[in-house]
């Protein structure tokens, strides 16, 4: 009689099929602190959104440029929070909308009644995004290379948004180089 061959369960090829059919299990912990990061940019953009609806519904843009300005600016940070959230997705978090968390915002909340105030306020806003953006790109190309597109995009926007702030400011008769002082600020983050 012919012996059977014998039955042998290969462990580690399992265990190799397994890990592979659901991915890089460790992946998630890699992206545990650019999900953290990719929050705080969140409530960035979300209390930058809050600020902007204030001066909108406070009637701060005095002329109908100065709302259409405003306004643009508005869903472009609202575009942005949705680009934001999804990659937030994407890396297997969760987008966090809680009021009670806006504290984490890079930037601070602000009231004003004076256009040029928010001129200023919001360059410097934008000024402390673009610093944060470039140190985020390099560290969010280590967890999910595709998402340091995303940190290039806000980057430029940032950018971008800077230079019209500047130009509204020259505008309004303020030299833009001279804003830091009016602030308290001892140098930029360009």
């Amino acid at each position: 009689m012919k012996r059977q061959p014998r039955f042998e369960l290969n462990r580690a090829a399992i265990r190799a099929q397994a890990r592979a059919s659901v991915g890089d299990i460790s992946a998630g912990q890699r992206c545990r602190p650019t999900i953290r990061a990719l929050n705080e940019v969140l409530s960035t953009q979300l209390l930058q959104e809050m600020i902007v609806r204030r001066h909108l519904y406070k009637g701060m843009g005095d002329t109908t440029e100065q709302e259409a300005f405003l306004s643009s600016f508005l869903m472009q940070l609202a575009d942005n929070g949705h680009q934001i959230a999804e990659a937030i997705v994407a890396l297997g978090g969760s987008p966090d909308f809680s009021p009670s968390n806006l504290s984490s915002s890079i930037v601070c909340y602000y009231e004003s009644d004076c256009w040029e105030d928010v001129l200023i306020n919001e360059l410097a806003a934008t000024q402390v995004l673009v610093g944060h953006y470039r140190t985020f790109g390099r560290v969010l190309s280590a967890c999910d290379p595709s998402g340091s597109s995303l940190a290039a995009f806000l980057l430029n926007e940032a950018l971008e948004r800077g230079e019209h702030f500047r130009t509204r400011l020259r505008q309004a008769g303020i030299d833009p180089a001279g804003f830091r002082q009016r602030l308290g600020l001892v140098h930029s983050v360009e």
